[in-house]
């Protein structure tokens, strides 16, 4: 198995806990047959999550710390749609129990919380 699954849940764990989204990550659990709807769910909220971050570099008095840890998520979220390619080739590569298997694995990677993704929310929601 390449990575691609751990790439692409680690810039997914980024909106899902500034956002909170864990309802599409539940849904994505449940029925891994969404899965593709629950990517473009993710895909609008990326989006989003880019604009916010975009708002908040531009705001006077940010913190060097705050505005590094603002740049990376940036430049994860950025890529997302790379992401997004490789991991769908490779789960395209996959029978139906693997592919599910391996689904439930990018939920399980894209809920879980890190240092990167609270430290932009922190900032985002000050």
């Amino acid at each position: 198995m390449t990575d691609a699954t751990e790439k692409a849940a680690s810039t997914a764990r980024i909106v899902v806990i500034t956002e909170q989204a864990y309802d599409i990550i539940d849904e994505m659990a449940r029925n891994p047959k969404k899965f593709e709807d629950s990517l473009t769910k993710l895909s609008r909220l990326v989006i989003k999550v880019i604009n916010d971050i975009d708002s908040n570099l531009s705001k006077p008095g940010l913190k060097d710390e705050d505005k590094s840890r603002l740049e990376r998520a940036r430049r994860e979220l950025l890529d997302w749609g790379e992401k997004v390619k490789e991991l769908t080739t490779q789960l395209d590569n996959l029978q139906d129990d693997e592919k599910n298997k391996e689904i439930k694995r990018f939920a399980a990677f894209a809920i879980s919380p890190d240092y990167l993704s609270f430290g932009v929310k922190e900032i985002l929601n000050r």
